[in-house]
């Protein structure tokens, strides 16, 4: 009896066979991917929400987005430059990292004067104090999206923040300084946060530097309203130039829209990983989707808190 084996031709219809089903299969697994990374970075909103509720119900305020000067006619000396993410540290199973910024930049100092006779305390930022720059090296995964690297650029800034009257601004290492630790979450400041002219200042959002807002002046609706957003950081072209550090992350405007291309915004604008979508936390730490496509009007008014208009954020 003769045995029979596969001929040539058929071999190369059953390889072709498989590399049609791999090339069915692969979209679908890398979609499945990310639909998990998307739902952890979901989480990661959503713990950072719940921290900022556990915040309010233990202070009777919200923290403020940094610690930096409020005008621009103040000085840049005497600020610690500590974000918002640092007040939630107690909430996201961080308690002994925050004792310990919280102990050498004296978080608690409302107003910051260094002048002589001025009767404030100097403080120095948290890049020059031993104990918060070992913190500030640490990599903190729930401030991190899952989609995203934020650890392959090329300079990093130490803080960002808006500032009435001028916009945004911030400080950043000429270097990609790999050992200080990222995100991709920023404070809510609405428009441009508590900007000087009239017609900006109503689309205030949440947070700006130093604000000690309540829920109570949160007009629009917790529930309406953006507290925190994703950000990738600052893109050249298809260049990742800038990155974030948690520790001096502070507020980011929506002024400046979303980025035509999500995941290629500018510095001062929020941007994301994922696929047509902004992730949001709002107030009442849900979490929501925002399309990509919305337009420059209504992102003004689900990031403001008190311009008069309660739009559902979402898709």
């Amino acid at each position: 009896m003769r045995t029979r084996g596969f001929t040539l031709v058929e071999l190369l219809v059953v390889v072709a066979i498989i590399a049609t089903l791999i090339g069915l299969l692969l979209p679908a697994v890398q979609a499945a991917r990310e639909s998990a990374r998307r739902s952890k970075c979901s989480n990661h909103l959503r713990q950072i929400g719940i921290g900022l509720q556990a915040y309010h119900d233990a202070r009777r305020r919200c923290p403020p987005s940094i610690l930096a000067r409020r005008t621009s006619a103040e000085q840049q000396p005497g600020h610690q430059f500590v974000g918002i993410l640092c007040y939630l540290l107690p909430y996201v199973e961080q308690n002994q990292l925050y004792d310990r910024v919280a102990t050498a930049l004296d978080l608690d100092t409302e107003s910051t004067p260094t002048s002589p006779g001025s009767g404030g305390r100097a403080v120095q930022p948290w890049w020059s104090v031993a104990e918060s720059w070992a913190a500030g090296q640490t990599k903190i995964p729930t401030f991190e999206c899952p989609s995203a690297n934020p650890y392959e650029n090329r300079r990093t800034f130490s803080n960002v923040y808006t500032n009435p009257g001028k916009n945004v601004e911030g400080t950043n290492w000429a270097t990609p300084m790999p050992e200080v630790g990222r995100t991709n979450y920023a404070a809510s400041a609405g428009g441009c946060g508590n900007h000087t002219d009239p017609d900006w200042a109503k689309y205030a959002g949440m947070f700006w530097p130093r604000s000690r807002n309540t829920f109570r002046n949160v007009q629009d609706g917790l529930s309406k309203t953006v507290a925190f957003g994703e950000v990738l950081g600052g893109y050249s072209g298809d260049t990742f130039d800038f990155a974030f550090s948690w520790m001096g992350m502070g507020d980011m405007p929506s002024a400046f829209g979303l980025p035509i291309k999500l995941n290629r915004p500018l510095w001062y604008q929020h941007g994301s990983a994922h696929t047509d979508v902004w992730l949001v936390c709002l107030g009442d730490a849900s979490v929501r989707p925002v399309s990509a496509t919305i337009d420059a009007d209504t992102l003004l008014f689900i990031t403001g808190m008190r311009d008069g208009h309660s739009i559902d954020a979402g898709l």
